[in-house]
C-alpha cells in the first residue's frame, strides 16, 4: 500500500484517496476469503475426524505396509492412500 501511494502520489490527492479506499476494500475481501477458507478446512477436518462408519467418505484409513517405502513416488503414495481411505 505504501508503494502504491508513493507512485500514485504524483497524480494528486484524488488518486491517493482512491488507492486508500481500494486497498481497504481489498483488505476486507482478503480477510473474508481467508476466513471462509479456514472455516472450510476446519469443517472438512472435523468430518474426516468423525470416522463415522455409516458414511463411506469418512472411513478411517487402514495402515499400509509399504507406507514407509522410499522407492515409491509421492504421487503413487497419494493414489494408494486415496484408494484405501476414500474408496
Amino acid at each position: 500500500m505504501v508503494v502504491d501511494i508513493f507512485f500514485v502520489g504524483r497524480l494528486g490527492a484524488d488518486a491517493v484517496a482512491t488507492v486508500g479506499i481500494t486497498e481497504s476494500v481489498m483488505t476486507i475481501m482478503y480477510a473474508v476469503a481467508i476466513g471462509l477458507s479456514i472455516g472450510a478446512a476446519a469443517t472438512v477436518a472435523r468430518r474426516i475426524g468423525e470416522k463415522d462408519p455409516s458414511r463411506p467418505h469418512a472411513r478411517p484409513c487402514r495402515p499400509s505396509r509399504s507406507a514407509s517405502s522410499s522407492r515409491r513416488s509421492s504421487a503413487r503414495r497419494v493414489r494408494s492412500w486415496r484408494r484405501r481411505c476414500c474408496a
